[in-house]
């Protein structure tokens, strides 16, 4: 794949967006100094170019009574064309975000479900289908996860931490807000007005709710998704079991991430192992030195751990 020619100034303007996609475009025009008509074009052309790859929504589902459970899958005499059929699949079920991958595990995906039993009868399903194909499969369930703007797109800038998970509960949301935050899922950057068209209410009717939907903490962010690839990024997911993952060393390991640019997900799980790293770095030297990083400063506490390169995302809508 050839690289998109990324500049200094189009990595300020994605580390805005990653922060607050819907940032105004007269303000980021401000920020790194161009015209208004100037950063528009930069944002349409790494848009038209599959550089950003969506203005992405952030929910945290478990507000909304749902429960994450994540399946990582080592796979069996399957074809690219049995990967399609299963990618296609479980964007149809419950499915939010679905990855191949190369190392540990083939294929990974994620599912929202009310509750054990919930999920226990999509899994199922799926296996019903594909289980000729499956030649290992481990699933976690997602205790809490923090989410990290992609600060080393502009280092020194501000490192934001996206709350996800947390304590179970249930917000009653009414159906005109099921209609924003669908409308948003496509894509949070659209403009009021066109979102009032689609719902059937005023622009400040759907401000205000928007705003509710954040102070409840519903909406956590807006983000985009980029093709890591085409600015010369690789994402690695590594996932450490250790002896005893306890409060104190948890908040450690946040401190830790909070200070560590290419971390941008962090899901503390119960399951197989314990702690789910998701980081974007430029090789997988960058990724040895992290785990070597990360091993000298959690060493005593650490039991094992294993790792794959996520190389292909076929889906990631927290809304849906």
């Amino acid at each position: 794949m050839v690289k998109f020619k990324i500049d200094e100034t189009d990595k300020h303007i994605l580390y805005l967006l990653d922060t607050n996609a819907r940032t105004p475009t007269s303000k980021i025009s401000r920020l790194v100094r161009l015209s208004k008509p100037a950063v528009e074009r930069r944002i349409e052309k790494m848009v038209s170019e599959g550089v950003i790859t969506k203005f992405q929504l952030i929910t945290n589902p478990i507000l909304l009574g749902y429960e994450h459970f994540k399946v990582y899958i080592q796979l069996q005499n399957a074809d690219e064309e049995t990967e399609r059929q299963m990618v296609d699949y479980l964007k149809k079920q419950n499915s939010f975000w679905i990855v191949s991958c190369r190392g540990r595990w083939d294929f990974i995906f994620s599912m929202h479900a009310k509750d054990v039993r919930e999920f226990g009868e999509l899994f199922r399903k799926f296996m019903d289908r594909f289980s000729q194909y499956v030649l290992g499969r481990t699933i976690n369930i997602l205790e809490i996860a923090p989410l990290f703007n992609r600060s080393y797109l502009w280092p020194g800038k501000k490192r934001v931490e996206i709350k996800y998970g947390g304590e179970p509960t249930s917000i009653k949301v009414d159906e005109l807000d099921h209609k924003i935050l669908s409308s948003l899922g496509k894509n949070c950057r659209k403009k009021i007005v066109n979102i009032s068209e689609e719902v059937g209410i005023s622009a400040e009717a759907v401000r205000v709710r928007m705003k509710k939907l954040e102070k409840k903490g519903i909406i956590q962010a807006y983000r985009i998704g980029l093709d890591l690839e085409k600015i010369g990024y690789e994402n690695y997911l590594i996932a450490f079991k250790f002896r005893n993952l306890d409060s104190k060393v948890w908040k450690e390991v946040v401190s830790f991430a909070n200070k560590n640019d290419n971390i941008i997900y962090l899901p503390k799980t119960v399951g197989s192992h314990d702690l789910d790293v998701e980081i974007e770095v430029e090789n997988s030297k960058e990724m040895d030195q992290f785990i070597r990083e990360f091993r000298n400063r959690f060493g005593n506490v650490l039991h094992s751990f294993e790792s794959a390169q996520i190389i292909k995302e076929h889906k990631l809508e927290y809304y849906h």
